[in-house]
C-alpha cells in the first residue's frame, strides 16, 4: 500500500480544520439571524428539546436591567429585547465582556448582543439592557443560545417583563401640549 505524500495529507489536515463541527460562528451572529434568530450553521439545525439555559435579569439604580444567562457553559449567544410576539427589537445594550460585543439588528445600533469570539462564556457574564425612550408596556428578552456549533437552541424566552413607564414619557408631543395647556387652566 502506498503511502500519500506529507503535502496532501497536510492540505487534509488544514480542510478538515476548517470543517471543525465543534464551534458556533467564531465572531459573532450574522445580521441576517436578527430576525429569525437561527444562526447560519450549515446543514444543522437547532435543537428541540427545552434548552437547559434561561434567561434572568435584574433591576440596576438605573432604568436600565442586567441580564445573564443560566445554565452552564454557552460559546455562542444571539440576545435581543422584544415586545411579545413581536420581531422588533426594543431599547440597547451594552456588555462589558471581551468575548461579546453589541450588534446593530434592523439597522438600529446596539440592538441585540452577539459573541465576539468562541471562548467559553457562563451565568457570570452580564449584559445590560437599557428601555427605549420611548413607552413599551410589555417586553421579553428572547435568544438564540450555542453549546458548540451542532447544539443551539433558538427562541429562548425570558419571563414577560412589565414596564412601568412615566406618564410624560409616555404622551406623544401634542398630548403633553394639551396636558399643559389643561393644567394651565386649571392653576390659573
Amino acid at each position: 500500500m502506498e503511502s500519500s505524500p506529507p503535502q496532501i495529507r497536510l492540505a487534509l489536515l488544514g480542510l478538515l480544520a476548517l470543517c471543525s463541527p465543534v464551534s458556533p460562528l467564531p465572531t459573532g451572529a450574522p445580521i441576517s439571524a436578527c430576525t429569525t434568530m437561527h444562526p447560519n450553521h450549515q446543514n444543522i439545525t437547532h435543537q428541540e428539546s427545552m434548552a437547559p439555559y434561561t434567561i434572568g435579569f435584574s433591576k440596576t439604580s438605573s432604568p436600565a436591567l442586567e441580564v445573564k444567562i443560566a445554565g452552564g457553559i454557552y460559546k455562542g449567544i444571539l440576545l435581543q429585547a422584544r415586545e411579545p410576539g413581536a420581531a422588533i427589537v426594543i431599547g440597547t445594550w451594552s456588555t462589558s465582556s471581551p468575548d461579546t460585543k453589541t450588534l446593530a439588528c434592523f439597522n438600529r445600533e446596539n440592538s441585540a448582543i452577539t459573541h465576539s469570539n468562541i471562548n467559553d462564556k457562563n451565568g457570570n457574564v452580564t449584559y445590560t439592557w437599557t428601555p427605549p425612550a420611548n413607552c413599551v408596556s410589555k417586553m421579553t428578552f428572547v435568544a438564540t443560545i450555542a453549546e458548540s456549533k451542532a447544539v443551539y437552541w433558538v427562541n429562548v424566552h425570558s419571563k414577560e417583563i412589565s414596564i412601568t413607564c412615566d406618564a410624560v414619557k409616555c404622551m406623544s408631543g401634542f398630548a403633553v401640549l394639551a396636558a399643559f395647556m389643561v393644567w394651565s387652566l386649571t392653576v390659573f
